[in-house]
């Protein structure tokens, strides 16, 4: 099984903090990229191949509150 390429992941999270409101954004995988990390076999003599990648795109809304 081949060594995977090395990757790059870009992770953006910007915020604001005002009184007691703390609003942040975030952006995991900004270019949604998976590249295959491993390939592994989950129990000796499986014909089956598991891959490994990185998450998924995801993004969002942090908002708290602090009194």
């Amino acid at each position: 099984i081949p060594l995977p390429d090395a990757t790059s992941v870009i992770d953006l999270r910007a915020g604001l903090m005002t009184g007691g409101i703390d609003v942040a954004l975030f952006v995991d995988n900004l270019l949604g990229t998976h590249p295959r990390l491993a390939r592994y076999h989950v129990l000796p003599g499986d014909p089956l191949f598991l891959n490994r990648t990185i998450r998924p795109r995801t993004y969002g809304l942090n908002v708290s509150y602090r009194f």
